[in-house]
């Protein structure tokens, strides 16, 4: 009951803001309209009607929608620039927060003030809690037991009874006019209906709505969302033919203008916003302004004469009992008020009555909305709200250490907020709802709280969107198959948004400072602290697998693979033991900074996991594995076919909690899962993870291969689409080492492209490789291909490329593409040693391969950025869109002068 009122006080909140917030924008807004209107008296009813009308959209949209160029967010910088400069030395924000650090942070327990400059460092530290224990900071004002509704949520609550109270009045409205029109008497036939037809030709409608006749109904109205229609009252079929024409043509008029569906939106903000007079008055000024247009509509199109018009307006008045109170209708007598003014325009034969908006008309409203209707932010902008999300880089003084905001696992996610260091507070940290949403900010700083430009911070084991376009503040990259990222800015800062609620990794690395790592960050954190230390030669991991209730899981398989870029070898294989506890200790191969480990976990009985780590040591990862589910499916060619004996691999696995993980090297696909399919082309794959989404590539020896994605795995039993191969054509040649014919026996060989990255096999005895099948839509969608080979070290002595154009490619079997292997980068590491402290043109000639692959032609489809720092970690030169073509493994030929850029 208790997570209950905690959670509709959260909701009662957001809607109190929405409401005050958005309240005082429209109010501003519609001054602004009315100011128009009263200053253009010229203005159409039609242009009129547009502008109330996006007056109404600004009262019911959430007032958070951001935007450079609008009216709130220029009052909102001009509020900013006007707020008062806090005095030298203190920081408005200040307060306490408490952070755990892992890996290169320690394992302690930290709290850390936020410090002015020039302040010592006051750290406290205690002993780390196990990653099963939770943290025993008990206050009594955060009590969930003494869990009480807040006054807006009682608001909130009485708005709702309102709301349903009005929402039902409605209802029954509509209800008794669906029974009114059910039971009136349809015109099929007569004079009547040939009038209607013809009216609704000359309005320019294509159909004409249904007419019905009824005793009950007081006045003409039409209606009809989907099926239109127009009910006349009884005493319509007694008038003459010229008045009738005049009903007909006025009810026509609002059908085609869509005045129906307007009205409803009329109707769901006036529910949405029953409290607000103002939307109840403009409801009634914006249906004023539409009988004003049906008018100007009618007598433009030489439907009625202006006295005719009159007398027939004056007529439907004489015979109006009652007011009408069909909120859904859009009836002649809807607004019975203006009716001098409707007679008198009506008279007014010089008056210009224009069909509809010109083009310069609708381009100014369309300025006037694009400039009204963004909101900017709920949040306030002043200093130490941790919960603003729309910080920029300008707001943070490079001369205030950030706060550390760390979660003390997942469900804990909490922070100590306070406004005096004597009275810490523990309060449950502020997630938000809303899909998109969130931003993580913080600082990369070294050992001494310097700030460090052009670090590069990730983001792992989380699902991020993939929305760039709407990303605000710093573009990062990444997501989906790797790691989301982005670089530091001179201050040191980093932000993250539009990401998905939940917890993820994060770490930072520089190329002279090193690393830092922080588990289990809530996706909404503010000002993070990541702390670089220098990194170890020797990684060293621990932790626990645990299944999916929480056991320990004994016998699982773990095993650590090397980052995207380069292969995924395999670098340390391990068991858990009975307590579901394992150790791994390996020496990743020097490869530029930049990248990360995959650990992939195979339980016997549970489902594949993995977990993405950085270059960092840490003591306590725990691995909790999900239900398995299994997915079975079929396997045909492009006929339909049923194909026996094709191959069936985990390609990729995404899921919110782990991220979205590529099983690049079939060894990797064969820890996942692999299966075959039977005579009749059927498989079954068990031990997938529930509630992820499985791609799987399935292959045949002579017809293709081909990516299946968007399997999704939601319970125990799930079945796959059908995975129809494309057929596919071969690529075969030999593999020599450069400047002798010797055979190059038993390397990897790897093709980049084909709609199918990644493919391998390895060469025979005499050099020969060969890819029986590969994917053929892909080569047909793609320009050019790149096929790389490595020998088996790690890191690889030896490594070639060949770059393939589709002009190339002349049948459905390719022979001939061969690969010479040079020295690689890494084969030179030492060389490269020796000469530090000399000039960066002697350093970096070295890099070039000058005996690399004589085929390498430039034209490859990677481009990278290389770049010098001196010994401070300064950045000396960086050099952009160099042509780099990727081999096997993190090695590359670099199509560059050294010279040029010494």
């Amino acid at each position: 009951m208790n997570a209950i009122t905690n959670w509709w006080n959260e909701v009662a909140s957001g809607w109190w803001a929405w409401s005050v917030h958005g309240t005082w924008q429209g109010f501003v807004v519609l001054a602004l309209a009315l100011a128009v209107v009263a200053a253009w008296r010229r203005a159409t009813p039609r242009w009129r009607y547009a502008l109330l009308l996006v007056v109404l959209v600004k009262f019911a949209i959430p007032p958070v929608i951001p935007s450079r160029f609008g009216l709130f967010e220029w009052l909102g910088e001009a509020g900013r620039r006007a707020a008062p400069v806090p005095a030298a030395g203190r920081d408005p924000a200040h307060r306490w927060t408490m952070a755990r650090g892992a890996g290169v942070l320690g394992n302690s327990l930290r709290f850390v003030e936020g410090l002015g400059a020039g302040s010592g460092d006051e750290t406290v530290t205690a002993p780390v809690q196990s990653s099963t224990e939770q943290p025993t900071h008990a206050v009594s004002s955060n009590d969930p037991e003494a869990a009480r509704l807040t006054p807006a949520g009682a608001a909130f609550a009485i708005y709702c009874a309102a709301c349903g109270a009005l929402a039902f009045i409605v209802a029954a409205q509509a209800r008794k006019l669906r029974k009114r029109h059910q039971s009136a008497a349809p015109v099929d036939t007569g004079p009547l209906l040939d009038l209607a037809v013809d009216t609704a030709r000359r309005l320019g409608m294509r159909n004409t709505p249904a007419l019905c006749i009824s005793d009950e109904a007081p006045s003409p109205y039409a209606g009809g969302l989907l099926r239109p229609f127009v009910v006349l009252p009884g005493w319509a079929a007694e008038i003459v033919e010229d008045e009738q024409r005049i009903l007909l043509a006025h009810e026509l008029a609002h059908l085609r203008r869509n005045d129906p569906q307007v009205n409803w939106f009329q109707i769901a903000v006036q529910i949405v916003l029953l409290w607000n007079p103002v939307v109840w008055w403009l409801n009634r000024r914006i249906r004023a302004e539409r009988e004003l247009c049906c008018d100007d509509l009618v007598l433009a199109r030489g439907l009625a004469e202006s006295a005719g018009y009159s007398h027939t307006l004056v007529h439907v008045a004489e015979r109006m009992t009652r007011r009408q109170l069909l909120m859904d209708m859009t009836g002649m007598a809807d607004s019975f008020r203006p009716i001098k003014q409707r007679i008198r325009r009506a008279l007014d034969a010089g008056l210009k009555r224009p069909v509809r908006l010109s083009a310069a008309s609708v381009i100014l409203l369309l300025l006037i909305a694009a400039f009204v209707l963004p909101g900017g932010t709920l949040e306030p902008t002043g200093g130490g709200s941790s919960g603003n999300t729309a910080r920029r880089k300008s707001d943070i003084s490079p001369a205030i250490v950030p706060r550390e905001v760390f979660a003390l696992g997942k469900g804990e996610n909490r922070e100590i907020d306070t406004s005096s260091a004597e009275d810490l507070t523990v309060k449950p940290g502020r997630i938000r709802k809303q899909d998109y949403t969130n931003e993580l900010v913080g600082h990369v700083l070294t050992a001494e709280r310097t700030s460090v430009k052009d670090a590069r911070v990730f983001l792992g084991n989380t699902e991020v969107s993939d929305e760039a376009s709407n990303r605000r503040d710093r573009t990062w990259e990444g997501g989906g198959t790797r790691p989301a990222y982005v670089d530091t800015n001179a201050d040191g800062l980093f932000s993250f948004n539009l990401l998905y609620e939940g917890y993820a990794d994060i770490w930072a690395e520089h190329p002279v400072f090193g690393r830092a790592w922080l588990r289990d960050i809530g996706i909404n954190a503010q000002d993070i602290a990541l702390l670089l230390e220098p990194q170890p030669e020797t990684l060293a991991f621990a932790g626990a697998v645990l299944g999916a209730s929480g056991e320990p899981l004994a016998n699982a398989d773990l095993r650590l693979y090397g980052d995207h870029y380069q292969r995924r070898s395999l670098l340390f294989k391990t068991v858990s033991d009975s307590t579901g506890r394992f150790e791994i200790e390996a020496t990743p191969p020097e490869v530029p900074f930049f990248r990360y480990l995959t650990l992939v976990c195979t339980p016997g009985n549970g489902a594949v996991t993995w977990k993405l780590l950085p270059y960092c040591s840490a003591g306590d990862i725990q691995i909790r594995t999900r239900q398995p589910g299994t997915l079975s499916g079929r396997v045909t060619n492009s006929e339909g076919e049923a194909l026996g004996d094709a191959t069936v691999e985990v390609y990729s696995i995404r899921h919110s909690d782990y991220g979205h993980c590529v099983f690049l090297s079939r060894e990797m696909r064969d820890v996942a899962r692999r299966v075959r399919t039977d005579a009749d082309g059927h498989f079954t794959m068990t031990g997938l993870p529930m509630g992820s989404e499985v791609a799987l590539y399935a292959d045949h020896e002579s017809h293709g291969c081909i990516v299946s994605w968007r399997s999704n795995v939601e319970g125990t039993t799930n079945v796959s689409e059908k995975i129809a191969l494309p057929g596919g054509i071969a690529i075969e040649g030999t593999v020599r080492y450069a400047g002798t014919d010797e055979p190059a026996r038993g390397v990897s060989v790897r093709i980049h492209g084909a709609a199918m990255d990644d493919l391998d096999t390895v060469s025979d005895e005499k050099g020969h490789y060969i890819f029986p099948a590969i994917n053929k839509l892909g080569w047909e969608m793609d320009t050019s291909f790149v096929v790389g080979a490595e020998s088996g070290e790690t890191p690889p002595a030896w490594t070639g490329t060949r770059v393939i154009e589709k002009a190339d490619l002349t049948s459905t079997r390719n022979a001939g593409i061969d690969i010479v292997l040079s020295r690689s980068l890494e084969s030179r590491q030492e060389q490269w040693k020796e000469q530090a402290g000399k000039p960066l043109a002697s350093l970096w000639r070295i890099a070039v391969l000058d005996d690399a692959d004589p085929a390498f032609d430039g034209k490859a489809k990677y481009n990278d950025t290389l770049t010098a720092y001196n010994s401070e970690g300064v950045k000396q030169w960086q050099v952009d869109g160099l042509n780099i073509c990727q081999s096997v493994g993190a090695n590359h030929a670099l199509a560059w002068n050294p010279v040029e850029h010494g």
